[in-house]
């Protein structure tokens, strides 16, 4: 549900809809190539929680969870050196690869920085750490964003995504204790 409203705010506030969602098409059919280019099996992408989610069974290696995970940033940057692209295309597919590496649950940026914790440390220690950076990150986004609202007046697209990104660290506590 969470994730139908949250897509349903972002294209009605945004400029050019039909862009924005032809990015996160793009994104998300990147991480469902390189999952299957890697041997992955099942799943897909599905909306979840806040966003979407490529949900495959079993388990993988580090390698290939973190270029899984950032795939869909890896085609997102390059798509918008491509001029043969619309611009508002290049420019939602540049801010959503962006944003996407930030290293905060639930985000590309996130799995891959927990992949790779996980190979070099302790799960606990991987956790608690990620745990911590996805905080900070939320905390600063938020600082951002509010200056941002003050100075330049309300915007309902930087309020959805600041509300999107506390949601995804919150998640982070969520899943933890149900796993835990």
């Amino acid at each position: 549900m969470w994730g139908a409203l949250f897509l349903a705010l972002a294209l009605l506030s945004s400029p050019e809809p039909v862009a924005l969602l032809l990015a996160v098409a793009i994104h998300e059919l990147a991480h469902i190539i390189t999952a299957r280019l890697f041997g992955w099996k099942g799943g897909g992408a599905r909306l979840w929680g806040v966003g979407f989610k490529i949900c495959y069974y079993g388990l993988h290696s580090t390698i290939s969870r973190i270029g899984v995970s950032l795939s869909g940033c890896v085609v997102g940057i390059a798509l918008y050196f491509i001029p043969f692209f619309d611009r508002e295309l290049r420019l939602y597919s540049l801010g959503l690869s962006l944003l996407n590496l930030l290293p905060i649950t639930g985000l590309d940026g996130g799995e891959a920085f927990i992949a790779a914790a996980e190979a070099l440390a302790a799960p606990g220690w991987a956790y608690f750490t990620f745990r911590a950076l996805s905080f900070a990150f939320a905390a600063v986004l938020w600082v951002i964003c509010t200056a941002v609202q003050l100075k330049a007046g309300p915007n309902v697209t930087l309020l959805a995504v600041t509300l999107f990104l506390t949601m995804k660290v919150f998640e982070t506590e969520k899943n933890h204790k149900r796993k835990g």
